[in-house]
């Protein structure tokens, strides 16, 4: 999957995959151009001929459609430095996971306090220990994507 997060950085290929993840029928280039408001049909044509290259989707006679392998994208890392994950073909941010954590860790904890204050304060220390895991683990991928990020750069100058 990692391979194909580099094509699905450019925000007219992730367009476009979406769009034919999205599409009940195949699409055309022209269909795809017009419906998302692309000006170059050339652009539309590299992008969509990048997306096969990897697998994400399928060309047959001039009409593009998602490849299983697109179909099984579940998370896409974005060149903003947060990961999304895709669900029903719609993006989610990551972090929606954390905040829900949080939200029910704090209603759990609430009903804890009036049955035992104890086991309130056990599940609160067990709820800002993963948080901290969580927390620690986003760190430590973002310094890992800028240092590949880095070693990128000085690779190509």
């Amino acid at each position: 999957m990692a391979e194909f997060n580099g094509v699905l950085e450019n925000q007219v290929s992730l367009q476009l995959f979406l769009y034919c993840l999205r599409s009940s029928d195949q699409v055309s280039l022209r269909q795809a151009q017009r419906d998302l408001g692309i000006s170059s049909s050339s652009s539309v044509h590299w992008h969509l001929s990048k997306l096969a290259s990897v697998g994400l989707i399928e060309n047959r006679d001039s009409h593009y459609f998602a490849t299983a392998a697109g179909k099984s994208v579940r998370k896409i890392s974005l060149p903003v430095k947060e990961s999304y994950f895709l669900i029903n073909q719609q993006l989610v941010p990551s972090y929606i996971f954390n905040m829900s954590f949080l939200i029910f860790s704090i209603i759990i904890t609430s009903i804890f306090v009036f049955i035992n204050i104890f086991t309130a304060v056990i599940f609160s220390l067990l709820v800002l220990l993963t948080e901290f895991v969580l927390m620690f683990r986003r760190y430590h991928s973002l310094i890992d994507r800028q240092n590949s990020d880095r070693r990128t750069n000085l690779v190509a100058n």
